[in-house]
């Protein structure tokens, strides 16, 4: 993945707190990697590890940005990742 910020374009953060890592956030991580490599956004779109975003209850969460345009997703699985990475093409 690159990781030179001149060619980030958005990004997605994963919550790493207790909750979501309970929940699968690990596996989601690795899902939205291999789908922006798949797609080859990978040196569009920067994935973040964040701390608890205090939704514990809805892990695994998810958040999009494309500047200050921001989204939230709850109770991420597998299944959402190729939906979400479209969403953000769309911010």
């Amino acid at each position: 993945m690159n990781k030179d910020n001149d060619n980030v374009l958005f990004s997605i953060s994963v919550c790493g707190g207790d909750g979501c890592t309970s929940s699968g956030g690990e596996i989601v991580r690795a899902r939205i990697e291999k789908e922006l490599t798949d797609k080859k956004y990978d040196d569009k779109i920067v994935i973040k590890d964040v701390k608890c975003r205090s939704l514990c209850f809805s892990g695994p969460v998810v958040m999009t940005a494309k500047g200050p345009r921001k989204k939230i997703y709850k109770d991420v699985g597998e299944k959402d990742i190729p939906g979400i990475i479209e969403n953000i093409i769309k911010l």
